[in-house]
């Protein structure tokens, strides 16, 4: 998925202190703490997503039998035809909000373990 993950090395915790602060995630948040609600939130968020991309297929289907789709119901269809899986994998595999947030939470708590960089 990415490219030259060979080259990658273990950040040390400066930098991965300055990754967690960085990130567009807490942009959205005022306080900078993992809580209970954001993770509640970080899963519905994730939920609803999955679950509209996999309701739209029979509703799509549906609507192609019945003759339903008409020349602005198409483009409309084939927009959320392929943004709505996009976004299911965006949630899940690509920047997974909540493995986000446990990752940050063990941060937070101080539970990982940091090797010494070798220069």
């Amino acid at each position: 998925m990415y490219k030259n993950v060979k080259y990658a090395e273990p950040a040390d915790r400066i930098e991965f202190r300055q990754a967690i602060i960085s990130n567009n995630i807490w942009t959205n948040f005022g306080d900078k703490k993992v809580t209970f609600r954001k993770k509640i939130f970080a899963w519905a968020i994730t939920i609803l997503c999955v679950f509209m991309g996999i309701i739209f297929i029979p509703i799509a289907y549906n609507m192609y039998l019945n003759g339903e789709l008409s020349e602005g119901k198409d483009r409309f269809m084939l927009l959320l035809g392929g943004f709505l899986p996009f976004l299911t994998f965006f949630f899940i595999w690509g920047n997974n909000i909540i493995r986000w947030f446990n990752v940050v939470e063990k941060y937070q708590k101080r539970k990982i373990k940091y090797q010494k960089k070798v220069e």
